[in-house]
């Protein structure tokens, strides 16, 4: 999200895409990946609302079953859907 914020100062946004979120690095040692997910998705959805943009997300989809957070319900955020 800090990476996000600083583009954005510097020149403002419309849009964000994250081509992968399960790429995305824990904030820290100890989480389990369902948690950085669940983290990862709070953050972006907080930028997406504090700054006005849309934020596309794609995912590995696990066809298999996993117990990791179901991520079709944020294929999209953005200020106007966003809860």
């Amino acid at each position: 999200t800090a990476r996000i914020k600083a583009s954005h100062a510097k020149k403002p946004i419309n849009l964000v895409v994250i081509d992968h979120i399960g790429l995305i690095r824990a904030s820290r040692k100890d989480e389990n990946p369902r948690a950085t997910i669940s983290n990862t998705m709070k953050a972006l959805r907080a930028i997406s609302k504090e700054l006005n943009i849309a934020i596309i997300i794609g995912s590995q989809i696990n066809r298999g079953g996993s117990d990791y957070p179901k991520l079709e319900r944020y294929c999209c955020i953005t200020p106007q859907t966003a809860p």
